[in-house]
């Protein structure tokens, strides 16, 4: 089952049930990278330091105080970290598995949703701005901040949202590979179909 939900360009009449369908020129498609998901979106690597101090914590008292070493207890707390780390690779895997991000001629397409997938289109007229940010990777996130009036709940849109932004929330292509050139290309696009918006309606 897809939930749709459609976003639309001022003056452009738009339902959850009728969303835009997908123009024929196709620019870009892409997932999130596996390895920049299980860390940026998952904060595995966070996880794994909150872990690693309890259980060199647990190593201290041994070496230190045998008399109060428990090694069932550290053997336990172990295998909940290699549960715990297991447990985001999987959602990270699942997160890349349930995801596309479509560029078309006229507007972005985000699927998503492990549980539910969820399609979300969003016109380029209703972007006011493209903000990149590109990891050591090359992996990156394309924020996508829509002009006043046009959104979506957060909690509908996580975690491909821009972290923080809960009451304007951003949608965000999250974990992208080669995030440079793909967000060029989404700012070119966006600012392209302004100009022509803008030509069409005599503005200079």
């Amino acid at each position: 089952m897809t939930a749709a939900l459609a976003i639309a360009t001022p003056g452009e009449t738009r339902t959850e049930d009728a969303p835009r369908p997908l123009g024929p020129a196709l620019s870009w498609k892409g997932r999130p990278a596996w390895r920049s998901c299980v860390i940026r979106i998952w904060r595995a690597p966070l996880v794994a330091v909150y872990f690693g101090l309890l259980l060199a914590d647990a190593a201290r008292i041994s070496l230190t105080t045998p008399a109060h070493s428990d090694l069932l207890g550290d053997a336990a707390l172990l295998a909940i970290a290699l549960g715990a780390l297991g447990l985001l690779a999987l959602l990270a895997w699942l997160t890349v598995r349930t995801t596309t991000y479509i560029i078309s001629d006229h507007h972005v397409e985000m699927h998503f949703g492990i549980g539910l997938q969820a399609k979300l289109v969003i016109p380029f007229g209703a972007i006011e701005h493209v903000a990149i940010r590109v990891y050591g990777d090359q992996t990156g996130d394309i924020a996508l901040r829509l002009i006043k009036g046009q959104g979506v709940l957060y909690l509908k849109l996580w975690p491909h949202a821009r972290p923080w932004r809960w009451f304007r929330a951003e949608p965000m292509l999250r974990c992208v590979p080669r995030a440079g050139v793909v967000g060029t290309l989404l700012s070119r696009a966006v600012a392209a179909e302004a100009a022509a918006h803008a030509a069409s309606r005599g503005v200079t």
